[in-house]
C-alpha cells in the first residue's frame, strides 16, 4: 500500500488519544498513553495528495470490548482532512463522539529519556531496606537485567526501564516498563541517588509511609538516611479532629448554675435524658439540624437537609443552636424537662425548678 506523509507520523488530540502511523500499521494510545488497539490500515494516498477528504480503512476498529468479548467501544469512523484527522467513537449508545487530532513532532514518549545503557550495570544485584533498628530490614528487593523482584513484587518480577525526564534531567527513576505510569505493584517508582542508595516509598492503602531507603547489605550502617526515612508511618483513615465537649455547669454557691458562655446545645437532653453529645448517627436517632429520622442503615449525611451526621453537633453555634434532640427527636429546651439538663438526673411531674441532684436551675 503507497503512504503518505501527510499522515505518517504521530497524532494527539489534546486528552483522550494518541495516533501513530506507521506504514500500514496503526497504534491508539488512551489519555494515560496505554495502547488500546494496534491495527493495519489503508487509504487513498494519491486522494491525500490531492487534498480531498479520506477515509481511513482500519482491519480492527475495536477499542475494548465486554466481558463477552463484544465489541463495547471503537472507532466508528477515522478519516483525514485539510490536514487534520477525525475520529468518530461509538459505543453501547447510539450517540457517537468526534474528536480532532491534530498531528505533532512529537511521540507519546518523547518527554522521557531512557538511561538503561548507563544506569543497568551499577544497579545489578541484590539491596536491603534500611531499618531505624540498625539492623537491615526483611524488605530486600534484587534487580536482574531490566527486572526487579523482591518484597512487594510478584512472583515474576516487575520489568522496568531507568529513566530521566527532560524537564528533570539530572533525576534518574526506576519506572515500570509500559512508561505509562511511574507506580509498581507496592511501591512508587525508585529513585537512583548519587550516594549509591535507591528510595521508594511502599504503596499502603490509607498509610503516609515514611521514604524506604535501599542500600547494598554491606553499607547500611555507612549511608546517610534522610529525615524523610526516620518518621513514622500514619494512619490517614484514623485522623479525627477534636471536639471540645461542652463543659458540664459548675454548681455555684446557692445551688444555681450559672450559664455556659456559647453553649450551642445542653449536655443532656431535658426530654430524655441523653448525652447529646454521645450521639452516633450510626445508631440510628434524628438528624441535630433538621429534626429528620435517620433510616437505618443510616449514611453519611442527613437525607433531608444534607448536613453530615458526623460534624453536626461540632458545627453547632449560638446563632445556629439545637433545636431538636438528636438521640429523641424532642425540643430539649422548649417542654417541660424531663431529666436535669447538667447531670441527667430524672425529674418528677412537676419538674422542680433546680435540680435535686446537682443544684443546676432546671
Amino acid at each position: 500500500m503507497k503512504t503518505s506523509e501527510k499522515i505518517e507520523g504521530y497524532w494527539e488530540e489534546g486528552y483522550h488519544y494518541y495516533l501513530e502511523f506507521s506504514g500500514k500499521r496503526l497504534t491508539v494510545r488512551d489519555y494515560a498513553r496505554r495502547v488500546m488497539l494496534e491495527t493495519t490500515v489503508s487509504y487513498d494516498a494519491d486522494a491525500v495528495g490531492r487534498g480531498e477528504r479520506v477515509v481511513i480503512s482500519l482491519a480492527d476498529n475495536t477499542l475494548s470490548r465486554n466481558l463477552l468479548g463484544e465489541s463495547f467501544t471503537r472507532i466508528e469512523e477515522l478519516s483525514w482532512e485539510d490536514g487534520s484527522l477525525e475520529l468518530v467513537y461509538g459505543d453501547y449508545t447510539p450517540e457517537t463522539k468526534l474528536y480532532k487530532l491534530h498531528k505533532v513532532d512529537n511521540g507519546p514518549f518523547s518527554h522521557i529519556i531512557i538511561r538503561d545503557d548507563e544506569v543497568l550495570g551499577r544497579i545489578q544485584g541484590k539491596w536491603a531496606e534500611w531499618s531505624p533498628s540498625g539492623k537491615s530490614s526483611r524488605n530486600t528487593v534484587s534487580i536482574v537485567g531490566n527486572r526487579i523482584f523482591g518484597f512487594g513484587f510478584a512472583d515474576g518480577g516487575s520489568e522496568f526501564h531507568a529513566v530521566s525526564y527532560t524537564y528533570d534531567k539530572d533525576r534518574i527513576r526506576l519506572v515500570p516498563a509500559s512508561l505509562t505510569n511511574d507506580l509498581f505493584p507496592g511501591w512508587t517508582a525508585f529513585d537512583v541517588k548519587e550516594d549509591g542508595t535507591l528510595t521508594s516509598n511502599m504503596i499502603v492503602m490509607d498509610m503516609s509511609t515514611p521514604l524506604s531507603v535501599f542500600a547494598r547489605p554491606d553499607m547500611l550502617d555507612k549511608i546517610e538516611v534522610p529525615e524523610a526515612a526516620k518518621r513514622p508511618a500514619v494512619n490517614t483513615m484514623m485522623y479525627r479532629p477534636q471536639v471540645m465537649e461542652p463543659p458540664m455547669p459548675m454548681t455555684a454557691f446557692f445551688g444555681m448554675a450559672p450559664p455556659t458562655p456559647g453553649r450551642a446545645y445542653p449536655a443532656h437532653c431535658a426530654s430524655c435524658g441523653g448525652k447529646i453529645a454521645d450521639f452516633d448517627p450510626k445508631k440510628g436517632g434524628f438528624c441535630p439540624s433538621c429534626g429528620h429520622a435517620l433510616e437505618h442503615p443510616v449514611g453519611n449525611f442527613c437525607t433531608e437537609c444534607g448536613v453530615r451526621l458526623s460534624e453536626a453537633i461540632g458545627k453547632l453555634t449560638p446563632q445556629n443552636p439545637l433545636r431538636v434532640c438528636p438521640l429523641c427527636g424532642e425540643e430539649p429546651d422548649r417542654k417541660p424537662p424531663k431529666h436535669c439538663t447538667a447531670c441527667g438526673e430524672k425529674f418528677g411531674d412537676p419538674a422542680p425548678n433546680f435540680c435535686p441532684e446537682c443544684g443546676s436551675k432546671t
